[in-house]
């Protein structure tokens, strides 16, 4: 995975911290909190060209990596787990009532 993203009553949260490229990194300072994930605030634009930046800076480590990936059982496990996580998106949302 990339990054993920959680909402919040006030703000968009954008995870994991920025790594690895000072440039970058300064210039999420702006919505960076204190454990480096990213907030951005509803009541101000999303800076998608920021988050274009971020994904494709982590694409990149990604790539440079290699296809070496996680190996062993915590490699077949995450395997096993997105398979699952792509099985679920692609069933019909569930309206249940309490």
């Amino acid at each position: 995975m990339l990054v993920y993203f959680a909402a919040f009553k006030k703000h968009i949260g954008m995870f994991p911290p920025v790594t690895g490229d000072d440039k970058l990194k300064e210039e999420a300072s702006v919505y960076a909190r204190p454990k480096g994930n990213l907030q951005f605030p509803l009541d101000q634009p999303i800076s998608y060209g920021l988050i274009r930046k971020i994904v494709k800076a982590r694409q990149g480590r990604r790539s440079a990596r290699g296809s070496e990936g996680k190996e062993g059982k915590e490699g077949q496990a995450q395997s096993e787990a997105n398979q699952e996580f792509a099985l679920i998106g692609r069933q019909s949302p569930c309206f249940c009532s309490s």
